[in-house]
């Protein structure tokens, strides 16, 4: 097995909390983005009705401990939203998975973040861990090989040919 890259001791540059209602328009930028949207969900931006569903159900999973967290980037004393990573743990199905705003793509924001996540994943979930990332999102392929992870098979998932990654 490779070692997973954990950087969990140097000082971060982004921060990990719950989602808030403060939250929607950022949550609304990022699920209206066709760049981010492409390779996650049904492969488009989000209608207005499926990001209220969306939202409604991160928080409800928020408060049951089965929620990816939301991403934010120190900056001083100010902090702003940036992504989202983690854990969706669905009826037994552990997803880790990553998506953040473009404009803050190619920072290393999602090393950073999947760095510190990860290894507590896959402590937390072992085999039940679920890694997917499409063949045609190749900077995620990259960042998750850059992670140490290492691809267990390549099949269909949701609609969508990809490889599924270990740690």
């Amino acid at each position: 097995m490779n070692q997973i890259v954990n950087r969990n001791n140097l000082e971060s540059r982004i921060t990990f909390r719950d989602l808030v209602d403060s939250d929607l328009p950022f949550v609304k930028e990022l699920l209206t983005n066709e760049q981010v949207m492409r390779f996650i969900g049904p492969g488009r931006p989000l209608t207005e009705h499926e990001i209220q569903s969306w939202f409604t159900d991160f928080i409800n999973r928020q408060r049951s401990g089965h929620s990816r967290r939301v991403i934010g980037l120190k900056d001083g004393k100010q902090e702003a939203f940036i992504g989202i990573c983690g854990v969706l743990n669905d009826d037994g199905c552990a997803d880790f998975g990553f998506y953040f705003l473009p404009r803050y793509w190619g920072k290393g924001y999602a090393f950073e973040a999947c760095s510190i996540l990860l290894p507590e994943a896959i402590e937390q979930f072992g085999d039940k861990l679920v890694i997917f990332v499409s063949e045609q999102n190749i900077a995620s392929l990259s960042l998750v090989k850059k992670l140490g992870l290492v691809v267990d098979k390549y099949e269909n998932y949701h609609g969508r040919m990809g490889y599924f990654f270990k740690g």
